[in-house]
């Protein structure tokens, strides 16, 4: 099986839903400009592996790792890394009983209650260790 060129996945209508729930999730949640974002995204393109799997993961997903305190991120390896990734993807996606994959479309979503919630399951993650 081929796998999807850039342009492919582009053309894609989840792309462009993705691409800005990403870049949404980056800026309220990481700080990032739209440029990092775009720049970020882009080079994802670039991994063949990415666009084969596209669009199977969250927004979130993509997210989840990047929004890491720069200690966690280059010490976390294995089990411990992907169940702090799962939190925080757990922690973006649901709100209350729903589950909310497109956060940047919901007006009712509360982007300071969330970074309240990364930031205590990154502190709660912590004190496990």
């Amino acid at each position: 099986m081929e796998r999807p060129s850039v342009e492919d996945v582009k053309q894609k209508p989840e792309w462009s839903v993705y691409a800005k729930t990403f870049s949404r999730l980056m800026s309220e949640l990481g700080g990032w400009s739209q440029e990092q974002a775009d720049d970020h995204l882009e080079n994802r393109l670039r991994n063949p592996g990415f666009r084969s799997w596209f669009p199977h993961d969250n927004p979130s997903d993509e997210a989840a790792p990047l929004l890491l305190p720069d200690d966690l991120r280059d010490s976390l390896q294995g089990v411990p890394w992907v169940r702090l990734r799962e939190r925080i993807c757990q922690a973006i996606d649901l709100s209350c009983d729903k589950h909310n994959a497109n956060p940047d479309n919901d007006r009712d979503y509360d982007w300071e209650t969330e970074r309240r919630r990364v930031a205590q399951v990154i502190e709660e993650f912590r004190k496990e260790q």
